[in-house]
Order: C-alpha cells, then sequence, then structure tokens
C-alpha cells in the first residue's frame, strides 16, 4: 500500500491523510472517548451512592452514640434510626435498605419499597441474582455467578467492611409496589458491626447507557460538523498547493520536451515559488546553452559543405588529370587529340579541358628562326 501511495497525487495523498485522520479520530471516540464517558458516569453514580450511604451509616452512629451515653435503650436507637433513614428521600428510585449479618441467610430489618420483606429470611432463590462484587479499595468488579445478593454483601462486608454488588432488581413504582422487569443496579453498602447491621443503597445503571448514548450523539454531531469545516480547509488548501505544483509540472515537461519558452509567474514565496524560480534560471540558462549549440552546429555545417565541396572539387581534378594519364590517341601529323566524343581538339584545348593546367602562347627560337625565313623568303610554313 505505501509503495502505491508513492504513486498517488498530491490531491489524492493530502485527502488521504485527512480521511485516515477522521477515521481514526472517529475510533477514538467510539473506543476510547465513550467507554471511558461511559465508566466516568458509572464512578461518579458509585460515589454519589457511597456518599448517601455514609449519611445513613452517620445516623446509625448517632444513635449508637445516644445508647452508649444512656440518653436511649438499644431497641428505641434502632427503631428510631430505622424510622428516620425509611423516611430519607432520593430524587429518583433509589432508597435504602438494612439487612442483618445472620447466617446461613441474612433478615431484613427494613426496605424501603419493599416492606413486605421486613423481618424475614432473604434465602429466596429470587435474590440468586448478583453478577459481580468489589471491596471499596479494588477497582475492578469481580465476576460471581447468579449468587444470593444477601450473602454476597455479607462476605465482602466480613472481609472489607465495605463494598459494591451488582446485580438485577425491580424498580420502585407508588404505593410501595415495583416493577415486574427487572433492572441492573449496583449498590454500596457498609457493616455497623456493633449492631451487626449492614446498611446499603443502590443506583439503577439502565439510564447510564442511555446517557452515554446522549452525549454520544453530541459528540457525533459536533464530530461531523467538524469534519465538514476539516474537510473545506483541505480542500482550499489542495487549491493552494495543487496548483503551483501543477504548473511546476507544466514546466518541467515543457523543459522535458525541449521547449524552453514556457514563463509562469511563482505565486507564492514558499519552497514551490523557490522551485519555481529554479526551474526557470534552468530553463532560461538551457535556452542559452541550447541556441549557442544551435549556431556552433550551423557553422559546423556549412564548414562541412565547404569542406564538401573543395573535397568534390579536388576529386573532379583528380578524375581528370587520371584521364590524362591514360593513352591518349593524338594526330601524329597535326598533333589533335581525340576526345571521348570522337572529336579531334587542339593539344593544349583538350589539356585545359581536362586539367587545371592554362597555356600561354609563344614561340620557341628555332621555330622563330624557320618562321622568319619563310616570312623573307615570302613562303607557308608546311604545319600551319
Amino acid at each position: 500500500m505505501f509503495k502505491r501511495f508513492k504513486h498517488w497525487g498530491v490531491k489524492t495523498k493530502i485527502m488521504s491523510i485527512l480521511f485516515v485522520s477522521i477515521s481514526l479520530l472517529y475510533i477514538a471516540v467510539e473506543i476510547i472517548i465513550v467507554p471511558y464517558m461511559q465508566q466516568y458516569i458509572m464512578t461518579e453514580r458509585k460515589i454519589g451512592t457511597q456518599h448517601v450511604v455514609e449519611v445513613a451509616y452517620s445516623i446509625i452512629e448517632r444513635y449508637a452514640q445516644q445508647v452508649k451515653v444512656g440518653d436511649k435503650s438499644l431497641s428505641e436507637a434502632k427503631a428510631e434510626a430505622v424510622s428516620l433513614i425509611k423516611s430519607l428521600h432520593f430524587v429518583g428510585p433509589e432508597y435504602f435498605w438494612i439487612h442483618d449479618l445472620s447466617r446461613p441467610f441474612p433478615r431484613m430489618i427494613m426496605h424501603s419499597t419493599i416492606p413486605s420483606l421486613d423481618g424475614k429470611a432473604l434465602d429466596n432463590p429470587e435474590f440468586n441474582r448478583a453478577t459481580s462484587k468489589s471491596t471499596l479499595a479494588e477497582a475492578k468488579m469481580v465476576k460471581v455467578q447468579n449468587r444470593n445478593i444477601f450473602i454476597v454483601m455479607n462476605e465482602v462486608a466480613d472481609s472489607a467492611g465495605e463494598g459494591f454488588v451488582a446485580y438485577s432488581w425491580p424498580k420502585p413504582l407508588a404505593h410501595n409496589s415495583v416493577t415486574v422487569e427487572l433492572y441492573p443496579k449496583i449498590s454500596f453498602f457498609k457493616k455497623y458491626a456493633p449492631w451487626g447491621w449492614v446498611i446499603g443503597s443502590g443506583v439503577y445503571v439502565d439510564d447510564i447507557k442511555t446517557s452515554v448514548m446522549q452525549v454520544r450523539r453530541l459528540i457525533l454531531t459536533i464530530f461531523i460538523f467538524f469534519c465538514m469545516a476539516t474537510i473545506t480547509i483541505y480542500f482550499l488548501l489542495i487549491r493552494y498547493i495543487s496548483r503551483p505544483v501543477s504548473s511546476l509540472a507544466q514546466l518541467a515537461n515543457r523543459i522535458a520536451s525541449g521547449d524552453y519558452s514556457g514563463q509562469f509567474s511563482a505565486s507564492t514565496n514558499d519552497e514551490i515559488g523557490l522551485l519555481f524560480e529554479s526551474l526557470q534560471q534552468m530553463s532560461s540558462q538551457i535556452r542559452i546553452k541550447t541556441e549557442g549549440l544551435e549556431t556552433a552546429n550551423r557553422n559546423l555545417e556549412l564548414e562541412l559543405a565547404e569542406r564538401k565541396r573543395a573535397e568534390e572539387a579536388r576529386e573532379e581534378a583528380l578524375v581528370r588529370i587520371s584521364k590524362l594519364e591514360g593513352i591518349i590517341p593524338i594526330c601524329m601529323h597535326c598533333k589533335k587529340i581525340r576526345d571521348d566524343q570522337n572529336s579531334w581538339n587542339q593539344l593544349e584545348q583538350y589539356i585545359m579541358a581536362h586539367s587545371e593546367a592554362v597555356f600561354s602562347h609563344g614561340i620557341c627560337p628555332q621555330c622563330y628562326e624557320e618562321q622568319m625565313a619563310l616570312v623573307k623568303n615570302n613562303k607557308k610554313d608546311p604545319k600551319s
């Protein structure tokens, strides 16, 4: 894939980087941010439940202190503490309950929404709904196999004094009734050892997913607008970058094809603009050198043509001279020479036509004496 990436165009490369970045951001939202938000909300719910239980626990401690100083009897203090805690109201379906540490099954002391459980042993198989547990010091919940909710709570309370248990439980309705459907819930509980009580309260977590989905939709909406703005900016950036690059490519193609007349103006002062100027200078230098080479080539061609003509003339002269070296038919009487067209020519004419020799006429002393004697005797030369 990386080998293919090297051959992609600038626009494709920039857009691929954008889409990869958007994909990674979306994956981060789905894999990191959304689960983190869900965990954060869950932690906040658990902390809120813990604080509520601490308030009810402080009520028990206050009544226990009154028993200790003798202001109330133990039974009166327990009854008033139960009554006060039962009267506490939440904003929502949450409530308090108190059960004891009896074995093998705990006994319900007070349940705010299901008073029919008060005083009964919690041995109904319907209570086998616990799915996970943890102490306050443990960050991660430990899974349990649908065990009795209250037995699991007492085990954690005996080992650490307080902790969390996750399970399914019906939601409270009006007139002390509850829903038939079960909802996921996580509860915090704390043991008050002097009275052998465990007080707890829980929070339904089915709405956490709804809250997270709402926030997720908000994040994705913002993400979509962010992507649209980013894509718009990227398109403008691509146009800003790709146009000079395309012009550079055109200029380079012209130079490669031998056209050095193309002129482009650099619209930027960045690296692309510097590259433009360098290519322009290179094109000008190549054009100047090319013109010089063309001029030198033309001069060389003219010189070669001149040399060729001189060589041809020399060869022609050599051909003519070579003809004089053969057998030449000549009249033994008048000394005329027969040429290739079977015509008879004067000796000097033939030699001048077949060589570069030029004749100048004169008279030798012997012929001069003979001719002068003939003139004196008024006789004609028998050769004329």
